[in-house]
């Protein structure tokens, strides 16, 4: 969350962690947010891997993680982050990115609810043996990570 557009009337771009001061939470949200990407990721892939196997168990952690996690940090980021690390004359660059943010783990949160409701589940599962997770496939995807 470095630099966001404004668009008040100034039209100028407000740095939300700036200087000395800002430098350990501009670290921390970039951090938190590398980390969220690399979640949706394995969450994403778990999501294929119980569709594929028709084992909806799969997902349910993931969908509990997405829940819980992502409000508690939200609420966090402002309360304790942006408090403490952020300058309060770029809230609206701070309000702007929180609301972007809310929009992709939302899609998230649906994907995986809509997934978990689907009629695919209610079938037997496969064969344990149609189910193996492709190592070739889980190292294909850590080269694409890195």
């Amino acid at each position: 969350m470095g630099r966001i557009k404004d668009p008040g009337p100034t039209g100028g771009d407000h740095v939300i962690y700036h200087g000395a001061k800002g430098k350990r939470g501009y670290l921390i949200c970039s951090a938190a947010g590398t980390l969220a990407a690399i979640l949706a990721f394995c969450s994403l892939h778990f999501a294929y891997a119980g569709w594929k196997c028709r084992q909806v168990e799969l997902i349910y952690p993931w969908l509990t993680f997405w829940v819980i996690v992502t409000p508690v940090w939200f609420w966090f980021e402002y309360f304790v982050i942006f408090r403490k690390y952020g300058d309060s004359t770029a809230f609206d660059s701070f309000k702007h990115g929180q609301q972007l943010s809310l929009a992709i783990w939302a899609a998230l949160v649906f994907f995986l609810n809509g997934l978990v409701s689907a009629e695919h589940f209610k079938e037997a599962p496969q064969s344990p043996t149609s189910c193996e997770v492709n190592l070739t496939d889980l190292q294909v995807y850590w080269r694409m990570v890195r």
